[in-house]
């Protein structure tokens, strides 16, 4: 910047020496150069007073235009600490604008920093003058800055001091929801509120009261939290009574909204008791242990499961056994001791319950005396233990121990082997409940006052609760049939030879078809139900089946439809095919299949079960059966223009053979194409024949579909 001077504005330059007068002049002539020098110097006084004047307002000028360029500058560093993004004062919030180094407040570091930024600026000034006139307003300047600051640092206080109250408000409320059931802990997390809600109302400036209510609200949401997270924690019991002890400190709102939440959660504990009880209860019918079991085949042999006759008399045996269990008076005292019941003779004739616990218990007590020996407990409750041990004394000494039950008594014998028989093909299960009776239980739970809300989630509960152990039921039910179906493939079919473990926990209502099963094994039928292969060549209900479920369907198909499927189903689940030859190209086959059947007139998606869909499925194993021929011979996978040529190939075949009636030939031929035919189409001499092939495979008796199908793979292999 250039330097403005700070000597005098002006100096001197010379001086007048002498004006001369011209000689020879006249008086007046030599008078006019006196009168015009006079005239001159007066003239040349003006002249210098103006130009001095000149010189002082242009001197003035310069000092204020180099004041007003520094008070610039010092405008612009009072900027810069005021609003710079990293060092201003403005960047500065809560505790650090608060908290100074060297302990020197905000207004007081900042004002020092522009002091000393103005006395830099002020040392580059270029005369005294400059200086004063800039210090004069810079010292206004500082002082209003400062102001500023100082504002700014009041304003940070109080939203500083704000944040902390807010803070401990927040701490201390989330303190005391971790620590609920501590009201140690809560106590002095309410004190940390209270204070802190009176140090924000000394900053708001609010009244006694507004700094009350506004405890109140603070303290109520203390409360409330720790009432929430009793609940999460699943105790309405303990929330219940903090709620009930500090009521008067909780608002109306928070306290309506935590009732609510408690009555809830009561509801859904009370729920959850009530169908866990009837769960309890009907357990034995839903999952029956062997004991379970026997203690049924017991009743059901000894009184036909019944404590009453048709004539309302209480069943009693020639020898006076009494009720359901048909335990002796004699043994009622002990048997209800075993059961840990008083013996009240009158309830023993009157209360099927009380006679079939002291059956129950001394049938138990038999099998620890019998080391769990199902045959041996049986025949001691039916003729004592005592007659038992002699029975295994004396097979002993016959040398075969195994032979105890020759040693008892006839009606001993027939009891025994008639228990075993029913214990041995998973008899004695009893009959689950429904979904109805254990709503029912629930129900009458809850007491016969319970609210229709706490009715209704109950009837849900329950409810929710049969679904889950009915479809773990029907689960261990497909576990079990896939179990005894292996062991029968590796027994040979042999129902009878199924291990007592496996046999008892077959569903009662599946033995027939094992035993079904195990026949058709013996006998070496492997044949395929035409209407489930249908079923099968659905994608979509192929790869919903469970691993059980899926093996279940073992008993209706041929071990090699059987493996098919399985690697139908396996390339489903895992959404993987190939190329191979033993690979189908099932959508292709699908396809092409269904719109040839419509061309027939035929619905390719007959009703379940039905004849139709016997002869439909007949049809698809046929064709699939030839495509997957045809494939081994080429040694790869159909394309789907290969798979529509082959099938068509299929349709268009064409069979002659004579018009018989009743065996006898009525003369001319009948042509009709292949897939058309229908089981009463075939020639009665070939039908007879496929029979006896059927029968020398060992089925007797093969289906309508079956004829079919092996007359389709008959014509079909003469091509």
């Amino acid at each position: 910047m250039p330097r403005i001077p700070s000597d005098t504005p002006y100096a001197d330059t010379g001086a007048i020496n002498a004006i001369q007068v011209p000689r020879g002049a006249s008086p007046a002539e030599a008078a006019y150069p006196g009168q015009q020098l006079q005239e001159f110097g007066n003239a040349l006084t003006g002249v210098g007073s103006t130009l001095v004047q000149i010189a002082v307002d242009e001197q003035n000028t310069v000092n204020e235009i180099a004041v007003m360029n520094a008070m610039n500058k010092a405008r612009a560093t009072a900027l810069d600490l005021e609003w710079n993004q990293e060092t201003g004062y403005q960047s500065l919030k809560g505790d650090s604008a608060l908290t100074r180094p060297d302990g020197i407040s905000l207004p007081d570091e900042y004002g020092q920093k522009l002091q000393t930024s103005i006395g830099e600026i002020a040392a580059g000034l270029g005369n005294d003058r400059q200086r004063q006139g800039f210090n004069l307003r810079a010292e206004a300047m500082v002082s209003e800055f400062k102001g500023r600051t100082a504002t700014y640092m009041s304003h940070e206080f109080k939203a500083h001091t704000l944040s902390v109250a807010d803070g401990t408000i927040k701490i201390a409320a989330n303190e005391a929801q971790r620590y609920w059931n501590n009201e140690k802990k809560v106590y002095t997390n309410l004190n940390q509120v209270k204070a802190a809600v009176m140090s924000a109302g000394k900053i708001h400036g609010w009244s006694a009261s507004e700094k009350i209510a506004r405890m109140q609200i603070a303290t109520s949401n203390v409360h409330a939290s720790v009432i929430e997270a009793a609940l999460q924690a699943g105790n309405a019991s303990y929330a219940s009574r903090y709620l009930a002890k500090y009521s008067n400190d909780i608002t109306a709102d928070d306290a309506l909204k935590a009732t609510g939440q408690i009555d809830k959660v009561m509801d859904v504990q009370q729920a959850l008791s009530a169908t866990n009880w009837a769960t309890q209860q009907l357990t034995p019918r839903f999952q029956p242990t062997d004991f379970d079991r026997m203690v049924n085949i017991t009743f059901k042999t000894e009184s036909g499961g019944r404590q009453f006759d048709k004539a309302g008399n209480v069943m009693t045996s020639s020898a006076g056994a009494i009720g359901i269990a048909q335990v002796m008076p004699t043994t009622g005292p002990e048997a209800a001791k075993l059961a840990g019941l008083e013996w009240d003779q009158k309830r023993f004739k009157d209360d099927a319950d009380y006679n079939a616990a002291l059956g129950r218990a001394y049938l138990k007590d038999q099998l620890r005396i019998f080391h769990n020996n199902v045959p041996m407990a049986w025949a001691a409750y039916n003729a004592g233990a005592g007659r038992v041990k002699t029975a295994m004394k004396m097979a002993d000494i016959a040398g075969n121990k195994e032979a105890w039950l020759s040693f008892m008594p006839d009606e001993t014998k027939a009891y025994v082997q008639k228990n075993m028989r029913a214990y041995a093909t998973g008899s004695g299960a009893p009959q689950a409940p429904s979904e109805m009776e254990m709503v029912n239980v629930a129900v009458e739970r809850l007491g016969p006052n319970a609210r229709p809300e706490l009715v209704r989630l109950t009837r849900q509960t329950a409810e929710h609760q049969y679904g889950l152990i009915d479809k773990a039921q029907k689960d261990r039910d497909e576990s079990a049939v896939m179990t005894a179906m292996r062991e029968l493939e590796q027994n040979g079919g042999r129902f009878s030879s199924l291990s007592i473990a496996t046999r008892s926990a077959i569903p009662p209502k599946e033995i027939d078809n094992l035993m079904s099963y195990g026949s058709r094994l013996a006998k070496g039928d492997d044949t395929t139900n035409p209407a489930l292969y249908l079923k099968l060549t659905d994608e979509r209900s192929l790869k919903a089946l469970t691993d059980a479920q899926f093996y279940r369907l073992r008993g209706e198909l041929s071990q090699s439809d059987f493996q098919h499927f399985a690697r139908e189903r396996q390339k489903e689940i895992s959404g993987k095919g190939s190329d191979k030859p033993d690979d189908l190209n099932t959508s292709a086959i699908k396809q092409v299949l269904d719109d040839r059947l419509r061309m027939l007139g035929r619905d390719p998606t007959p009703k379940d079960g039905s004849a139709e869909s016997q002869l439909i499925g007949a049809m698809h194993k046929t064709v699939r059966d030839s495509i997957l021929n045809a494939q081994t011979v080429t040694g790869k996978k159909m394309t789907d223009a290969e798979v529509e040529k082959h099938i068509d190939g299929l349709f268009s075949k064409s069979v002659s053979f004579r018009n018989t009636f009743l065996g006898m030939d009525i003369g001319g031929l009948k042509s009709m194409g292949l897939m058309g035919m229908a089981p009463g189409d075939i020639p009665t001499n070939v039908r007879d024949q496929l029979k006896k092939d059927f029968a020398a495979r060992g089925i007797d008796s093969p289906a309508d579909t079956d004829l079919l199908g092996a007359y389709w793979k008959l014509k079909l292999s003469q091509r």
